[in-house]
This record gives C-alpha cells, structure tokens and sequence, in this order.
C-alpha cells in the first residue's frame, strides 16, 4: 500500500487475500468491512467487469452467506454469473465455478429445486467441455453446495443413488464409486 498506492491492483488483490484469510478465520465483520472496499475499488480502477472485480465480489458475497444473509449474496453471486457468462461465454470454467456458486446460495434458501436444476446444467457443461473424469466435474459437482441437497435428487442428476460419504474429496477420488 506504502509503496504501490491504496488502489493499485497488487494492492487490492493483497487486501482480498488478507480477507479471505479473516473470513476463513471466522472473522466475517473484519473481513466484509475489507472486501467492500476492495470490491468499490477494483470496480473504480479495473472496471466492473474485470475478473478480478468478480473475484472480489464473490468473495463479498461468499462472507455475507458466512454471516448468513442470504439474500445479499444471492444478488451478488448472481451478478458475478450473469457478467463472467456475459464476458467469458456459458461454458467458461469460471462462469461454470459462479453459476455453481449461486444454485449452493439457493440451497441456504432453500430454493431446492432451482438450486437443483442449476446444478443439473452445469454439472452437464462440466461434462461437455471439461469430460467426466476431470476433478471440477465429479467432485464439485458430487460435493458442491448445490448437492446438499435430499439423497433421491442424487439419481436425478448423476445416474447413481446417494452414497453417506465419510471420506474426503481425496479418498472419493481414490475409490471412485461411480456405477
């Protein structure tokens, strides 16, 4: 800050990473206070819709759902899908991770079934442009926000029951279930 300047790009990012930190340290007020700044002034210098304003407004809005207003951030994620999809196309892998981001929001609504089909659409654009085996398609998609859902929607999109996973996403990895 001393020696890029407050609005510096470097500068900004630095301060996303120390509230990333602060929200992942459970120090969500801390963290909300940092990231709105940083989002106003990355909208200011790098424009609205530059990826890393939208990594900041995510990031805003992951911290509002950590101290659980939803509605906020359900805007804010929103905003960030509608742009990087406006921006990157539909089938980006960011514009995939935003869209992936918002049906998990809609499950803290309890918005299941638009939560679900969101999940169906972008676990089959993983299929489409990242394949089956990829990692960001069967792990997010198997563990994302959007799967906490009841195990009978488990069928619907993946083609296999509900298993009560008790591993990690590496261990899934290792033993893979798929039938």
């Amino acid at each position: 800050k001393k020696v890029l300047g407050a609005e510096h790009p470097d500068t900004l990012a630095a301060l996303g990473h120390l509230a990333t930190t602060l929200t992942n340290l459970g120090r969500y007020e801390e963290a909300l206070a940092i990231e709105q700044d940083v989002y106003e002034k990355s909208k200011k210098v790098l424009g609205a819709e530059h990826p890393a304003t939208l990594t900041e407004l995510n990031n805003l809005a992951v911290t509002l759902g950590s101290l659980g207003r939803y509605e906020e951030a359900l805007v804010m994620k929103r905003e960030v899908y509608e742009k990087r999809k406006k921006v990157l196309g539909a089938e980006h892998p960011d514009t995939l991770a935003a869209q992936g981001n918002l049906a998990g929001t809609l499950v803290e609504l309890g918005r299941y079934e638009e939560a679900l089909a969101i999940g169906q659409d972008v676990y089959e654009k993983r299929k489409k442009v990242l394949g089956v085996e990829h990692p960001d398609t069967y792990l997010k998609c198997l563990f994302g926000d959007y799967m906490k859902l009841p195990p009978e929607n488990h069928r619907r999109i993946h083609g296999f029951d509900y298993v009560d996973f008790d591993h990690s996403y590496h261990d899934y990895h290792d033993t893979r279930v798929f039938k």
